[in-house]
């Protein structure tokens, strides 16, 4: 919740472990076992309601790595602070919807297989 705040993000827990924190442009379902380890990080947007597995964010809050998850809301808080107005903010999405598949075929020679691979790979990668 904490983590959240500092991002300027909502924050929402429900009974049975399971976590939302948003924004106006995307939000991230968290839930988590009895031991506190994370089962299962999902990411969606405005954009798009198709909940997106997030195994690397799964990792970290797995791992306690709070510091890393951390900068990675902000990374995601930057991404999606789109400009413009609501058309043009899809016209941006799609594009980097586009953008994503350009890179996973150009990954495919490399050796990069994996829809999720392809996606961490870029999520991942420094701003």
């Amino acid at each position: 919740e904490s983590i959240s705040r500092q991002c300027r993000l909502k924050f929402d827990g429900q009974s049975g472990g399971t976590y939302f924190i948003s924004s106006d442009r995307f939000y991230l379902e968290v839930r988590l076992n009895e031991r506190g380890l994370a089962d299962e990080v999902k990411l969606t947007n405005t954009f798009d309601s198709n909940l997106q597995p997030q195994p690397f964010l799964k990792q970290l809050i797995s791992e306690e790595k709070f510091d890393h998850f951390h900068t990675h809301l902000k990374g995601l808080c930057q991404i999606y602070d789109l400009p413009g107005n609501k058309d043009e903010q899809v016209n941006v999405y799609r594009a980097l919807c586009a953008l994503e598949q350009d890179l996973q075929a150009v990954g495919q020679p490399q050796g990069i297989s994996t829809h999720h691979a392809v996606r961490d790979m870029v999520l991942n990668s420094p701003l």
